[in-house]
């Protein structure tokens, strides 16, 4: 981020093949076989990895924002904080669509209530559209959203609970998660409803 690079690394190696110039970039994800959708400041951005040009895709609407997540119907989930503290969902012309929780989130007191999210994190979306985003904040949290960006469901645990989720949008059985120092790569069965780890580093 402080350095405002994006750099790509060969998936065999971990090598670095390619760094490209990025304002403040933050969360990024898959866009094709060509591009990637990348968090730069209070934008979303394309970079072309053949040419490293960055093309705006939202430019509004956004105050903090820190993960994003490209939808199988081709809308975008990202996690903004800072005074909107929510999961919101913009089509490719950068309209927003769609929000979870209420402006400002929540503090450490007084009742939990699942529509006031505390410091919104890593984000993924699901085959079927469902939406998973975590917290960077005590208790660590694991909600689950439907398609429609409506509460289904809340896992909670100590600090070791989630770290930031992303899943391959050209191979949606590939899950990849990041806590601590690791970075792992997780094979989904959607069938059986399970999943495996099948290498980290």
């Amino acid at each position: 981020w402080y350095r405002n690079q994006v750099v790509c690394f060969d998936a065999e190696t971990c090598r670095p093949t390619k760094t490209f110039d990025v304002r403040e970039p933050m969360g990024l994800c898959l866009d094709g076989a060509d591009g990637l959708l990348v968090i730069s400041g209070v934008q979303v951005v394309r970079l072309d990895l053949g040419t490293g040009a960055c093309t705006p895709v939202v430019s509004e609407g956004l105050v903090a924002p820190f993960d994003l997540a490209a939808d199988p119907d081709g809308t975008l989930l990202v996690t903004d904080r800072g005074a909107a503290q929510q999961v919101k969902r913009f089509d490719r012309k950068g309209a927003l669509k769609g929000r979870f929780g209420k402006p400002g989130g929540r503090d450490n007191n007084g009742k939990f209530e699942v529509d006031r999210l505390r410091s919104p994190a890593g984000i993924a979306v699901a085959a079927s559209g469902k939406v998973f985003y975590t917290e960077d904040a005590e208790p660590k949290i694991f909600v689950r959203l439907g398609a429609d960006l409506t509460y289904e469901k809340l896992w909670c645990g100590p600090w070791y609970l989630s770290g930031e989720v992303c899943i391959d949008p050209a191979r949606p059985e590939d899950l990849y998660s990041k806590g601590g120092a690791a970075f792992i790569r997780h094979k989904l069965d959607y069938a059986a409803k399970t999943s495996r780890p099948e290498i980290g580093r």
